[in-house]
């Protein structure tokens, strides 16, 4: 539910991010995209992740997968309208 939450979060500030990062609006719209597109495949490797391991270790690779790609997004640089990092950290975080 959290991942879902994150990944959505930038749709509603798209034109806003589009103009601050100067690139088009799709490419912000992207990082909703991805989550979708990777939702699927995800689900399934994350029942045989359930399979495989223990329930707390699959939730810890998780909650550092989420961590790790909040990190790469925030520390993105706005200034020079650097807009890949924040991509590249949202797909990490679809992945969790």
């Amino acid at each position: 539910m959290t991942v879902s939450a994150i990944s959505l979060c930038l749709s509603p500030a798209s034109g806003y991010l589009a103009i601050a990062y100067n690139v088009p609006v799709i490419e912000v719209n992207m990082c909703g995209i991805i989550f979708t597109a990777t939702f699927v495949p995800m689900t399934f490797v994350s029942m045989w992740m359930y399979r495989a391991m223990d329930t707390a270790t699959v939730l810890r690779i998780s909650c550092v997968m989420q961590l790790v790609g909040a990190w790469i997004r925030l520390f993105c640089d706005v200034d020079n309208g650097i807009f890949w990092p924040v991509l590249l950290g949202q797909i990490i975080i679809s992945l969790a």
